[in-house]
């Protein structure tokens, strides 16, 4: 692979920090938390493992449409 193509595929590269907070009761199970992008201002809030997958999911795809030219 030639340099110049790894500089072009560092260069689709877009870093971003999510934040999850998790509120676990006495055994660790997942009650429900929020799933916070520093970028926006209102968390995206969810009930146990099925709404954490779902919402991260529905975060990744919305990053999609937010940035066609990375996929």
């Amino acid at each position: 692979m030639s340099s110049s193509s790894n500089v072009d595929k560092l260069a689709d590269i877009r870093h971003v920090t999510v934040i999850l907070r998790l509120a676990l009761n006495r055994r660790g199970r997942l009650l429900h938390g929020e799933l916070v992008n520093t970028e926006e201002t209102k968390p995206r809030r969810f009930e146990g493992w099925i709404g954490l997958t779902h919402t991260l999911r529905e975060w990744l795809a919305s990053q999609l449409h937010d940035n066609p030219s990375t996929h």
